[in-house]
């Protein structure tokens, strides 16, 4: 009999080790990955009891790309197999916080290669976005959107453009926090929840306050009565929505009505100083938590500035954060100056996010844990 010539030989001993090596890396034969076995042999020893089904030490989302061994890689792999392998209801509320997190990650990545593959130009927009979120979390179990909304004013519905309170008042899964410091627009707010929204005593904490960076009470400025009493045919937002820390926010606003003449009296009778209640984003979290109203472990899904020219200053202080970073952020761009604007996209970007301006907003979508 003759034998096959030498190269024959190689040549089928190299088809052999392709075939094997693509066994390797992509078959899995009655759940038996080869790839991984080292990695489910790992999850197998580190497990725990069924009460307690948590390989690693940290249970809340801590961002587990802070492990940078082969070791902590190892680990973060066998986390991602077992919360997207078990079933939902069998995780605990923060690992079910994480794949909800993750699965929105991956239909957004999905949104966004479907628009280059039609040559669509336009990203999807904040509201889109929110209701892309809505429907997924309903798809698991009914689970619920928590979100801070941060300068509520007076849930003024007809003439709000505000993508939060539509879902809030179309979506009963959306709970969450609405913030608003003046007093009397606080008080219209809440009425205006306990007559519109659905079941707002079981998933809406109105909190009379302004985010800062400290707790306490600080001076606040608003538009008071005066100006509207002059000017009673004036849009709803320079009346009532207009509020800062900083006075000559307010100045920048209704100067150009003075130099209309418009006005009778020097600015400062238009302009009044209150103390408000001042929360770090740290007291808010922990008081929607301590609401039960909060979903799951109380991680914020969706944020929701509106902070009249302080809204970098806020987004900061929820970004230094690394517990209560959303997934979500909505902020407006529009009263900060050129270099606030360019230091607040780059700390969404150190931060994990894509930035997105669109228009007087912008969104940042966090696609890593970082």
């Amino acid at each position: 009999q003759r034998r096959r010539p030498f190269i024959v030989r190689c040549f089928v001993l190299a088809i052999i080790a392709l075939i094997l090596l693509y066994l390797v890396l992509f078959v899995e034969v009655s759940e038996f990955d080869i790839l991984h076995l080292h990695v489910r042999k790992l999850f197998q020893s580190e497990a725990v009891t069924n009460e307690s089904p948590i390989i690693l030490e940290d249970d809340n989302v801590a961002h587990y790309v802070q492990y940078k061994d082969e070791d902590s890689n190892a680990k973060f792999i066998a986390m991602w197999h077992y919360i997207h392998e078990s079933e939902f209801d069998k995780l605990s509320p923060a690992l079910q916080t994480r794949k909800l997190h993750e699965l929105f990650r991956y239909n957004y990545a999905d949104a966004l290669v479907d628009g280059m593959r039609k040559k669509e130009t336009k990203t999807p927009t904040d509201y889109e976005l929110a209701v892309m979120l809505t429907d997924l979390y309903n798809s698991w179990h009914q689970s619920e959107v928590n979100f801070i909304q941060i300068g509520a004013c007076d849930g003024n519905w007809e003439q709000s453009n505000d993508p939060i309170q539509k879902l809030v008042l179309t979506k009963p899964n959306w709970h969450g926090v609405m913030m608003e410091p003046v007093p009397y627009l606080f008080e219209t707010l809440t009425k205006n929840i306990a007559k519109h929204v659905v079941e707002y005593e079981h998933r809406i904490v109105p909190i009379n306050a302004a985010m800062s960076d400290q707790d306490g009470t600080q001076l606040f400025y608003i538009v008071n009565e005066h100006f509207a009493e002059e000017l009673p045919n004036e849009s709803h937002a320079l009346k009532h929505q207009i509020g800062s820390f900083n006075k000559e926010h307010i100045v920048k606003h209704i100067s150009i009505k003075k130099e209309r003449g418009q006005l009778k009296h020097d600015l400062d009778h238009y302009i009044t100083g209150i103390d408000v209640q001042s929360m770090t984003p740290n007291t808010v979290l922990e008081a929607f938590k301590n609401s039960g109203k909060a979903a799951r472990d109380g991680t914020i899904d969706v944020l929701s500035i509106d902070a009249e020219g302080y809204d970098y200053m806020v987004l900061r202080q929820f970004l230094q954060n690394t517990s209560i970073r959303p997934l979500l952020i909505m902020y407006e761009n529009l009263h900060l100056s050129s270099e606030d604007k360019q230091l607040a996209e780059q700390s969404l970007k150190q931060h994990g996010y894509l930035a997105f301006g669109m228009g007087w907003n912008t969104l940042g979508v966090r696609v890593a844990n970082v």
